[in-house]
Formats: C-alpha cells, structure tokens, sequence
C-alpha cells in the first residue's frame, strides 16, 4: 500500500473523527454531557472543543494551507493527549477509552508524518501553486468564509454560557456587589436571614425562623444547567450540631416563598454530613431526598460543589474536592428526611445559583465558618 493511500486513508479517519466528535460536542448530546461531566468540566467546555474539532477537519483536508494545518495537528495532538490525562488524573482507566485514545494519537501521527508535498512545503505554497496567486486568493477567501460559516453556527450555542465568580472584596449586609445578589429577607415576612461578606468571607446575618437560613442568590435570568461551588473558610470550628455551608441551584426568592435545590454539608468534626435539599416554597417545607447521606464534615479550604442538569427528573450532584460524593434524580416526589417527602412537587427547572448557611444554634457566630470564594456557571 503506497504512501499517500495510507496518508489519506490515516487523514479521512482523523477528519471523520473530528466532525462527528464536534458536532456531538456541539450539539451536546447526552453521551459526552456524561463523560465530561465525569471528567469534572464545566458542560460549556464542550462547545469550546466541538468548535475547534470543526475547524480542524476543515484545514486538515482542504488543499494548500500548510501552516494552518500545522496548527490543527498540535491542536489534535493537545486535546487527544489532554483526554488522555484527564481519565486518568479522574480515575477513569476504562481499557476501551484509553486504548481508543492511543490509536487517535497514531493516526494523527501517521496523517501528519506522511502528507504529500505540497501539504508540508511552507515556501511558496500558500501563494502558487496552480491557478497562480489569484487562484489561491481565491481559495483563501473560500477558507475564510467556510471557518466563519462554522464560527456563526456555533455562535447561538456558545453564548448562552453564563458565569459569575467572586472572593468578596467588599464589607457589605447584606451583600450585593453591585447588584449581582438578593437574599433571604427580601421574601419579605422576616422569614429567611441574609448573607454579608467582610473581610474576603461571606458568612450569614441571622436566622429568624427554624428554617430561615441566610441566603443569597444571584440576580438575573440564568440557564437552566447550573454549577456552583464555595471554598469553605473556618475561622473557629464549631462543636456542636448544627452548622452547615450551603450551594444553592435553580432557586427562586419571591413572597414568602423560596424554592429550589440545595447541596450543603456540615462544618461540625463531631457531627459529619451532607444532603441535597429540595425546598419547596413556603418557610420549613424541604426535604432531603438523596439516597444515603456521606458522613463529611467540611474544614477550612474544602471546596464543596453542586451540580444540575435536565428537568424530568432533575439529577441533582454533590461533590467535595472534585469527588462526587452524592446524586439523586428529583421527580418532584422523592422521600427522605424532612418536613415536605413524597408530597408530589413539580420538578424545578428555572432559578439561580446562590449560597446560604444554617446554625440551629441560633448564636449569633455567624462570622466563625463561611466562604472566601464562590463561582457559578449555566447554560
């Protein structure tokens, strides 16, 4: 078998690959929102990689264009050796995976060593070659409006991913950063507390109900597919049950009502757990509905994470470090512990990400565990 047949058959491979893997990237169908979700990547991460492998199977195919070629294979080469890692380094060593992993690797390495001449030649090539310089002009402009055609089609997908991070540089209470948060209070009734923030930490106001925790929330509209995740800062570490740091997702604050999901754990060494919470609307009616509770106490510079996709169900993911450590698929009427399982509620799938905290205390050392940092994104 002659060099260039192994050549374009090694280049056909790679460009197929590259195509049906960014267009699933893209479009973000269900199998790779699983891998990368897997991975510990943020789900619009994708949309950044799908892009990319497009483009690259354009400039590893079409005619001329050495250079840019050049930078498509060390950019195949980036993101295969970075899979690679990433399964590995996320403790995912499935044989299959990895192996396919290699052989792309190979393939690419095979498309790259055997291109023919005038895909390797930088002198010259990009400005004759048959047709003379207006022929080549010509294909350049087709190129260009081919890279952009693929770049606009993309566009309305990769806009619609939202972030917010912050370290809390500001003393305020409640906390507000220019308008970018609302809290508990303004449901108005008194019912729930608010969140303040000095000296790089947010921590809670008061809690003027059994289950008034301080909340924050962000404003705006925000996509439906949320991550949040806080770093966890004691300053003093309580002894007694109970206290607790809080990520909030697709939550909602109006009259006398909050809703939404809750992945929160405990700060207190003697007391260890973590739960996701539904809470369904009127003050004091939530329920915890994972399946088993992880006996964690969160210390200082823990980083606690939650996570949710779909709508029915709505799964709901906590992790503490990176580590998943709890998941649940919210129908609406799942039981557990608390004051409102089982009871038929509708699945959640709008509100924003937020913060909140819980002592049962009641003692007013609010500022003795909060959080130094808190990132959110949605799409």
């Amino acid at each position: 078998m002659g060099r260039k047949v192994i050549y374009w058959i090694a280049t056909a491979l790679l460009a197929l690959e590259l195509v049906l893997g960014g267009v699933w990237d893209v479009l973000r169908v269900p199998q790779v929102h699983v891998v990368i979700d897997r991975l510990g990547y943020p789900a619009y991460f994708l949309v950044i990689l799908g892009i990319w492998k497009l483009l690259g199977a354009v400039a590893i195919t079409v005619p001329r264009f050495p250079r840019l070629k050049e930078w498509a294979y060390a950019g195949v080469v980036f993101d295969l050796t970075g899979a690679l890692v990433s399964n590995v380094v996320s403790g995912i060593t499935d044989a299959g995976t990895l192996a396919y992993l290699v052989l792309m690797m190979g393939v690419t390495a095979a498309s790259w060593a055997l291109r023919p001449a005038g895909r390797r030649n930088f002198q010259g090539s990009d400005v004759t070659s048959r047709g003379g310089p207006m022929s080549c002009a010509a294909n350049a402009n087709k190129l260009k409006k081919l890279i952009l055609a693929i770049a606009l089609t993309s566009w309305p997908t990769w806009v619609v991913a939202q972030s917010y991070s912050t370290s809390f540089p500001l003393t305020e209470n409640p906390i507000s950063e220019k308008g970018k948060w609302v809290g508990g209070q303004s449901a108005s009734g008194n019912l729930w507390g608010d969140v303040q923030t000095s000296g790089g930490m947010a921590y809670g106001v008061s809690e003027p109900t059994t289950y008034g925790d301080p909340t924050a929330i962000l404003t705006g509209s925000w996509a439906a597919d949320q991550q949040a995740q806080v770093t966890a800062k004691i300053v003093t570490t309580p002894t007694e049950c109970c206290h607790e740091i809080e990520v909030r997702l697709r939550v909602t604050i109006s009259a006398n009502r909050i809703t939404g999901y809750e992945v929160y754990c405990s700060v207190v060494p003697q007391n260890k757990y973590c739960h996701i919470a539904r809470w369904s609307g009127p003050n004091g009616l939530y329920c915890n509905i994972e399946p088993s509770s992880p006996s964690i106490n969160l210390v200082n510079g823990d980083v606690l994470m939650g996570k949710v996709t779909g709508s029915n169900p709505a799964v709901i993911t906590g992790y503490v470090n990176g580590v998943q450590i709890m998941r649940v698929s919210d129908t609406g009427n799942e039981g557990g512990e608390g004051t409102d399982c089982r009871a038929g509620r509708p699945v959640f799938t709008s509100g924003s990400p937020g913060i909140g905290f819980y002592d049962d205390k009641n003692d007013n050392q609010w500022h003795d565990f909060g959080i130094s940092n808190f990132t959110a994104s949605a799409e």
